[in-house]
């Protein structure tokens, strides 16, 4: 059986970077570009931030459906993206979909409209699934709409996988428990 080649180019580097909960991110050579692969979740390429399924309301949407969800988590997932921005001082953060989970309660606008005035950084939404549930967003959020599939550089940024030609695609979408289910 003859092995697939391998994605990294050459071996990866441990660097580091000041982040909560560990102090290392991975830096990789994919398509001749230099990413550094971030433990929280997120993608750091060329000053842009890039994460996926954030969910912002998420806890608000299944409490308002009658679930007990401890509060907070809104705060936790500000609070880890300001940690990114700070730690790479990205310029861009592009949101690879699902930045809400729902539509948007008044609580989470109002919350969210406050971090966002301090982000220092471009605030971008490649749409997802549930994005569509929010016709949207509110113009204190300042996020700027991109399409379902943006080609820059040797990359292509989609929520969810797709196939480009001559491109790596980075998309977030596959939950790891779907992974397991089917």
């Amino acid at each position: 059986m003859r092995r697939a080649q391998p994605l990294v180019e050459r071996p990866p580097e441990r660097i580091a970077v000041p982040l909560q909960g560990s102090p290392l991110g991975l830096t990789l050579t994919i398509a001749g570009e230099s990413v550094l692969l971030l433990p929280d979740r997120a993608l750091f390429w060329n000053g842009m931030l890039a994460v996926a399924d954030v969910h912002l309301g998420k806890g608000d949407h299944f409490r308002a459906e009658g679930l007990p969800l401890p509060p907070g988590e809104l705060d936790d997932d500000l609070a880890r993206l300001d940690r990114l921005v700070a730690a790479t001082g990205a310029r861009t953060v592009r949101v690879l979909g699902d930045l809400v989970h729902g539509a948007v309660k008044a609580a989470t606008e109002a919350r969210v409209a406050e971090w966002r005035a301090g982000l220092r950084a471009r605030l971008e939404l490649v749409p997802g699934n549930h994005d569509r549930h929010q016709a949207t967003l509110p113009a204190s959020w300042e996020v700027t709409m991109l399409p379902a599939l943006v080609k820059e550089g040797p990359f292509a940024f989609s929520h969810a996988p797709a196939v480009v030609p001559e491109a790596f695609v980075w998309a977030g979408h596959v939950h790891p428990m779907d992974l397991a289910l089917n």
